[in-house]
């Protein structure tokens, strides 16, 4: 990437945005979140 959009030696990416729609057939990752019970403490 950093050859394709011609970054200087010192310059680097940091973070990509993607734009537009997901791909209906594609495959998308997906992970469940855990319930705030099991990862919320108290002290």
């Amino acid at each position: 990437m950093e050859s394709l959009i011609n970054l200087e030696p010192h310059e680097r990416v940091i973070m990509l945005i993607s734009v537009g729609y997901p791909d209906p057939d594609g495959m998308v990752a997906y992970s469940q979140k855990k319930p705030i019970e099991q990862i919320r403490r108290y002290n």
